[in-house]
């Protein structure tokens, strides 16, 4: 079991990959939503096995794929935005997320369990906004710094082509890069 893991899952065509090339720091950038802001990531310990981290991102992209295509019936799809292909996910340590969260000034960090789509395993690492703001920039110095370091953080990758996945051969080009984990 990997309990004190978390894994970060790759899809493509995403931000993280700026100009076709990877980018460890834009796949752990946090989105801004309500009370603070939210990374996805799973729970190692649940999921069990690297498949079923696999199967996982695999639904993601499923899910990813039908909502996109709800939301735009009628219309021509945009290629790059579509469709989402799963790539195989990074691995994020519990310890790592600890010693991030101790070196920033001013958000609080929580990991939640918010099952979403029917996935229990689904979790958000969560940037809580501070009762009193000391501004705008240190804010956002301080969540760049919590990009940054989970950057070095993450490590891995393992990589996966889900079943029955149709893969442009530009796909096939890409690379996600070996990472080690980093101490910060």
């Amino acid at each position: 079991m990997h309990c004190d893991l978390f894994c970060r899952s790759v899809f493509f065509p995403s931000i993280a990959f700026p100009e076709g090339v990877f980018d460890a720091a834009i796949l752990v950038q946090f989105e801004d939503g309500a009370g603070g802001y939210g990374l996805s990531v799973a729970s190692r310990c649940m999921l069990g096995t690297d498949q079923a981290a696999h199967q996982y991102g695999c639904r993601g992209a499923d899910t990813k794929n039908a909502r996109y295509e709800a939301d735009h019936l009628g219309e021509d799809l945009d290629p790059s935005k579509h469709p989402k292909y799963y790539l195989g996910f990074y691995d994020l340590r519990v310890s790592a997320i600890e010693q991030v969260a101790a070196k920033l000034d001013y958000y609080a960090v929580a990991l939640r369990c918010v099952p979403e789509n029917g996935e229990h395993a689904h979790f958000e690492l969560q940037l809580e906004e501070p009762t009193t703001s000391p501004g705008a920039n240190k804010l956002k110095k301080d969540r760049q710094l919590a990009r940054n370091l989970l950057s070095l953080r993450l490590f891995g990758p393992q990589k996966h082509i889900c079943d029955g996945a149709i893969w442009p051969e530009e796909l096939r080009a890409l690379d996600l890069p070996e990472l080690t984990e980093m101490p910060v």
